[in-house]
């Protein structure tokens, strides 16, 4: 068996289907099987995101959340399968799925534009956006006024570098943005 254990963020994977060698995919409780595919997996915290480009994946969940922690070459999964998820369709799971979506060429551009170091907004909340954003910087990023967490978002920023994204926010929104202790960024809005 092929085997990675995705510890924290997402990765792009594109596997030559091998009856011989499964590829599997262990993130938190749940297993992804490649079936001769193309597909990024992502950890978010509550749960599991799996698109899929090319061919198909199989989602399942392991009896024992402790089948994640032994070695690859230790494993004994008892999985159960959730549901077989095809090209085009995106799905998030737990321990049972929670969404499955029907996905276009231009959403999948989109959502792996991260490959390219750039992520593009369109429309996001920024409460979604700072959670993209926040996995390509040590800075934490906080919310002071919650009105703010539903504030609609359109934009293409490089990865990594939160500046160009914070700088827009204080031009465009009328944002306050300051600086903290320990790479903190607090946002206000100005309009209170």
């Amino acid at each position: 068996m092929r085997t990675v254990r995705l510890v924290r963020g997402e990765v792009f994977f594109e596997v030559a289907h091998n009856k011989e060698k499964p590829f599997v995919v262990l993130a938190k409780a749940g297993a992804i099987r490649a079936l001769g595919t193309a597909f990024t997996v992502r950890l978010d915290r509550e749960d599991i995101a799996v698109m899929v480009t090319d061919g198909r994946v199989e989602l399942s969940t392991l009896n024992s959340p402790k089948a994640v922690t032994g070695s690859a070459d230790s494993l004994t999964m008892q999985p159960k399968v959730l549901m077989n998820l095809e090209a085009g369709q995106s799905a998030r799971f737990t321990d049972r799925i929670d969404t499955v979506e029907n996905i276009n060429a231009a959403q999948i551009e989109k959502k792996l534009a991260w490959r390219s170091d750039l992520l593009i907004f369109e429309g996001e909340t920024l409460g979604q956006v700072i959670q993209d954003v926040s996995r390509y910087t040590r800075s934490e990023i906080v919310i002071n006024d919650p009105v703010l967490k539903d504030l609609r978002i359109t934009g293409v920023f490089p990865t990594g570098e939160i500046s160009a994204l914070l700088h827009t926010l204080d031009e465009s929104f009328d944002i306050d943005v300051a600086y903290g202790a320990d790479e903190k960024v607090y946002l206000t809005s100005r309009a209170n």
